[in-house]
């Protein structure tokens, strides 16, 4: 009965902190494509939907399960801004229940597992997973996730191939929201060892089993990581490795792993879009960045192996493995990193603050009500910067204002601005003008602000400027129709 209340305590606590959705609107960044114009999704669950998300690949992604979930909120509910946030929260809140019920069951640790799924629920870093509603993948992805996990708890007690298929559905269904699931069999290893206590040094012929198991899972996970692959070249948002050298991104991914951990200890300042320092001619990380991080992540993963506390090993690595996929060694857009993939990666941090802080008050000598009065104060004060984060997320311009205000001048959110004013009409034709001209001033070569600057110029009548843009935009992105139709369209004899 206790755990029920807990578990009912943190879906209420959730819900709570992020009612500010329910008034807010699109953001131009992936909804239009996603909601806002996608006439498909708005028309909710046909015949001919439903085929389309079969195979669609919108947003250098392939992931049905979205698509259909998006087109089932607009069947049951309409397509206001509104319907598709709320469901975004009531899955976050579902998530992190799950979380609660799948640690509770397998550590049979009622406090601490209440901690840390109060962590995942109330933390400011995944408020833009649940308030964006182009994130409902990450959301989605990870009911699945927490499914699959729970159902192979009760395969490893209790065995059984039906069990075990039921894990393996799971996943692809996780996959087929999001291929971020991929290293959900690695996790599982790690689970293995804690709290499942399935992998035994000293017992080979039993962890080969443990490893053989999975293949069927890291077959799923290859499969989805080729169609990945595939969607987001497709797009055009994998960088080249001219275009960012293989020690650029390693640079990256060490920075990154420690500036999210400075997200989870200190989470101000958060942004839409940090930009990465080495894209667009950049300079790159100074090597001061780059040698602290190693020194850091070098250290913790020492302290943490050689603990004696099994769950600071297992919380530390659940977090450099599932964070792999998206720390940019295969550098897809223009971030160094952002919120959204913490969903999931700070799970395993949270596992291990919540059982390292039962550990640290336990040989305090703290009583459970000082303990308890603790945990309150940072759930009440991460509640009260995931509510202020949430507000930001209103509309485009107060977004992209906060980004550039929190991150620096940036082209890609100049960009995002430019078109924010853009869609409001020709009366803001000239912010958008501003804000287009400051992100070709930052970044020479973006061939996106080129095109929407050649765009606007083009609608106030200066021909020659447009044609000189849309040129520019041709040479930095050549596989891109778009300019290369509106320079045809400007030079065609009656245009001339």
């Amino acid at each position: 009965m206790k755990v029920a209340i807990a578990g009912l305590i943190v879906l209420a606590a959730t819900v709570a902190a992020y009612s500010g959705v329910a008034g807010q609107g699109f953001v131009i960044f992936d909804d239009p494509d996603y909601v806002r114009d996608n006439a498909l999704v708005k028309g909710g669950l046909t015949a001919e939907s439903v085929a389309w998300a079969m195979t669609a690949r919108v947003a250098s992604n392939w992931h049905p399960l979205t698509w259909l979930s998006l087109m089932l909120d607009s069947e049951l509910f309409g397509s206001s801004p509104k319907v598709h946030k709320l469901v975004n929260v009531a899955l976050h809140a579902a998530n992190a229940v799950l979380l609660f019920a799948l640690l509770v069951s397998m550590t049979r640790r009622a406090r601490p597992s209440l901690f840390a799924a109060s962590l995942f629920a109330l933390h400011p870093v995944h408020v833009e997973s649940v308030a964006w509603i182009s994130e409902r993948k990450d959301v989605l992805s990870g009911l699945f996730f927490f499914l699959a996990i729970i159902a192979y708890a009760a395969y490893a007690r209790r065995g059984g191939a039906g069990r075990y298929v039921f894990v393996v559905a799971l996943f692809v269904l996780g996959l087929a929201a999001k291929q971020m699931l991929v290293t959900l069999p690695a996790i599982l290893l790690l689970l293995d060892a804690w709290p499942l206590g399935r992998w035994r040094p000293g017992g080979p012929l039993r962890n080969v089993r443990l490893l053989l198991e999975k293949i069927p899972l890291v077959l799923a996970a290859f499969a989805s990581g080729l169609l990945t692959l595939s969607s987001q070249e497709s797009g055009f948002s994998v960088a080249s490795l001219g275009a960012l050298p293989l020690g650029a991104r390693l640079a990256n991914a060490a920075v990154s792993y420690a500036r999210y951990l400075g997200h989870l200890l200190f989470p101000f300042d958060l942004a839409l879009v940090y930009p990465h320092p080495g894209l667009l001619g950049g300079p790159g990380w100074p090597a001061v960045a780059v040698a602290g991080s190693l020194v850091l992540l070098v250290a913790i993963t020492v302290l943490a192996l050689r603990s004696a506390r099994p769950h600071l090993a297992v919380g530390w690595l659940w977090y450099l493995v599932t964070m792999l996929p998206v720390i940019g060694l295969v550098q897809v857009g223009v971030q160094a990193m952002a919120d959204r993939y913490a969903y999931l990666t700070f799970v395993g941090l949270y596992v291990a603050i919540a059982w390292g802080a039962a550990d640290l008050f336990a040989g305090a000598r703290i009583p459970a009500a000082g303990a308890g009065l603790a945990a309150a104060a940072v759930l009440a004060t991460l509640s009260v910067r995931t509510a202020d984060q949430v507000g930001l997320w209103k509309e485009s311009v107060g977004l992209f204002e906060h980004t550039i205000e929190v991150t620096g001048s940036n082209p890609h959110m100049h960009f995002g601005l430019g078109c924010a004013y853009g869609e409001m009409g020709p009366e803001r034709f000239s912010l958008a003008e501003r804000e287009f001209r400051k992100a070709v001033e930052l970044a020479p070569d973006h061939p996106q602000a080129r095109y929407w600057l050649g765009y606007v110029l083009e609608a106030r009548g200066a021909r020659d400027e447009a044609i000189e843009e849309y040129e520019r935009s041709s040479l930095a992105l050549p596989a891109w129709d778009a300019p290369r139709e509106a320079l045809e369209r400007l030079r065609s004899p009656e245009n001339r």
